[in-house]
């Protein structure tokens, strides 16, 4: 990869107007291990194609990855106000799930709650959306009924899915329901 990666910036330097250029040198510098300069030539294409909502998308993930939720909070706000301009198939309930989680790992719980729904708006049986808004009600402690039966559509998709068991194990903790929330706490260890 070292040497593919070398031949991709050359290739920048000579042709930088390929926007997938980018993307494999990013790509590339990840799998030798070197998020940073990923990082760096995604906010470099960012800055060349100012209409392409999928680079800071791509910057925001890797930002993330990173564990920097503000800066990826900014990179994916940025791709949702490029693709409502320029791209607005880009807006899918994908993407408003990621930019949800981002947003959550921010902390901005009220903002993520609402990309959360604007993912469910476009697609009600999207169970990663459904799980963790229903998780993060019930960590929160509001909207307990809404976010069981959310977690309970969740399931629905994926039974055996082991965090969304957890999910509704703690969301019948918190309402109090500690024996019922006993079983599904099980079900999800031994799955997991």
């Amino acid at each position: 990869p070292q040497g593919a990666l070398a031949k991709f910036e050359k290739a920048l330097l000579l042709h930088d107007d390929a926007p997938r250029l980018y993307l494999e040198v990013a790509d590339l510098s990840l799998k030798i291990g070197n998020a940073e300069r990923a990082v760096w030539w995604l906010a470099r294409a960012r800055e060349k194609f100012t209409n392409l909502p999928e680079l800071p998308f791509f910057e925001g993930q890797l930002l993330g990855h990173l564990k920097r939720w503000r800066e990826a909070l900014n990179a994916m706000d940025i791709a949702a106000s490029l693709a409502a301009n320029y791209q607005p198939a880009f807006l899918t309930a994908d993407f408003y799930f990621q930019h949800g989680v981002v947003a959550e790992r921010a902390g901005e719980i009220d903002t993520a709650e609402s990309h959360f729904l604007s993912c469910l708006e476009l697609d009600d049986h999207h169970a990663p959306a459904l799980n963790y808004l229903g998780y993060m009600w019930a960590e929160r402690g509001q909207n307990l009924s809404h976010a069981e039966e959310f977690i309970r559509r969740a399931l629905v998709r994926e039974p055996e899915n082991a965090a969304y068991l957890d999910s509704l194990g703690w969301v019948l903790y918190h309402q109090g329901r500690y024996h019922e929330a006993l079983q599904p706490l099980e079900q999800a260890s031994k799955l997991s």
